[in-house]
């Protein structure tokens, strides 16, 4: 599993793991795109989904979108709430990786 941030130099990255996975022989290597914010792709500061997909040439296994309670809680040493978007994507990938059909979506 490659973790890109939607950014073009850890898209770049995430790309040369990815050859370097399949030069391994690693060919069923996923994406998860991190800290993925709406408002910021528009303004076009980050790479759209498409953009990291293409660049990556990964199959996507989940997006996780930018969410304050995620360093809110970390810092404080706290899990995070069921209910925070990130906490809803990180579900759905792991019911994914349990082989389970979850459609793609953002909060």
């Amino acid at each position: 599993i490659i973790v890109a941030t939607p950014d073009e130099v850890c898209v770049r990255n995430g790309a040369i793991a990815a050859d370097n996975l399949a030069n391994l022989g690693i060919e069923q290597s996923r994406l998860i795109i991190n800290r993925f914010d709406v408002k910021a792709t528009v303004k076009r500061k980050l790479l759209n989904i498409d953009d990291v997909i293409d660049s990556t040439r990964l199959r996507l296994l989940g997006i996780v979108e930018q969410d304050s309670a995620v360093s809110f809680n970390l810092s404080r040493g706290k899990p995070l709430p069921s209910r925070s978007k990130a906490a809803k994507a990180f579900e759905r990938i792991a019911d994914r990786l349990d082989g389970k059909r979850i459609p793609l979506k953002i909060d």
